[in-house]
């Protein structure tokens, strides 16, 4: 991250995993919280199932807070989509009501967020 790095950054990229040999029992099985201790999986009234946790991060360009969301869904019992958000902040602004306006408004987004349906070239090959 360069000097002219923007205040506030969002990321979101999305995979589509087939299927395990494996089936996995519940779609927050693919989440995996083991991996961190301070976050927990929470099953969504929609079906999606949504880890959430943040870091700090120091680089050449400053102080940064991270924050990560990372949502599973199972997709028509073929697949499973996982979305992972992520939103970069400057620490010297993370008092700044706008920040916390923001990262209240991407956790209550992104916990109602919807995913389409499965494309014909994310089908299995029978």
């Amino acid at each position: 991250m360069g000097p002219d790095f923007p205040a506030d950054a969002l990321r979101l990229d999305i995979l589509t995993l087939r299927r395990a040999p494996r089936p996995f029992d519940l779609v927050a099985d693919v989440l995996r919280p083991e991996r961190r201790d301070d976050a927990d999986v929470t099953r969504l009234p929609n079906g999606n199932a949504l880890l959430e946790y943040e870091r700090d991060s120091s680089e050449e360009a400053g102080d940064f807070r991270l924050w990560f969301w990372e949502l599973a869904n199972s997709v028509a019992g073929e697949c499973f989509r996982v979305a992972f958000f992520s939103d970069t902040t400057r620490a010297s602004e993370l008092r700044e009501e706008r920040v916390r306006e923001l990262i209240d408004v991407l956790r209550s987004e992104i916990a109602v967020a919807e995913f389409a349906s499965l494309q014909p070239f994310e089908r299995s090959a029978e």
